[in-house]
């Protein structure tokens, strides 16, 4: 956000309550009495997340300020996936996956269980030295430690790395799953 329009934002958020954050400024909190509510901003979109019903009092709160389109519940936000249920949200990065396997032509790739195979142990003199290619040398930082001499075998470890994600829904959990009988 430029700093002009990031200052003009600031202070209308702060005289509703929101304040940025000091780890990103395109994030602004505020305190409530059970938790925080959450506003993350790129450019002129935002999405607010707090607890159920209070949604709508901050959009109002908000077009004090701004012209407001309410697009309802997001089901997409800054390159992740929005999943609902009871008591829980996902977000999830499937579609970036699908890109990563995309660009290292490996969309057919079979899946893996864990991310990095149990016991592996890597040095730099193992395989065999790969020529300068960038496309390898991205796909081998993953496995930033031997970036500096990447070899065919660092490269098999990373190719593991990027089949991962083909066999589990990766995201990150928030809220409580609901237990049978609750």
């Amino acid at each position: 956000v430029p700093q002009k329009r990031h200052a003009k934002l600031s202070e209308k958020m702060a005289k509703i309550g929101f304040h940025p954050s000091d780890a990103d400024a395109g994030l602004f909190t505020r305190k409530a009495s059970d938790g925080v509510e959450v506003i993350p901003v790129d450019v002129d979109d935002m999405l607010i997340a707090c607890h159920a019903g209070r949604g709508d009092g901050i959009v109002n709160q908000l077009r004090q300020f701004f012209t407001i389109t309410d697009l309802g519940d997001a089901t997409f936000f800054l390159g992740m996936e929005i999943e609902r249920k009871l008591k829980t949200i996902t977000l999830l990065q499937k579609r970036y996956s699908t890109d990563v396997l995309e660009r290292f032509e490996m969309s057919d790739c079979k899946p893996k269980l864990q991310p990095f195979a149990t016991g592996s142990k890597l040095s730099k003199s193992d395989g065999t030295p790969l020529e300068p290619d960038l496309k390898h040398r991205h796909a081998v930082s993953t496995l930033a430690r031997f970036m500096a001499a990447p070899t065919t075998v660092h490269m098999e470890h990373a190719k593991h790395v990027l089949r991962y994600p083909r066999s589990v829904g990766l995201g990150c959990l928030v809220g409580r799953e609901v237990c049978p009988g609750e």
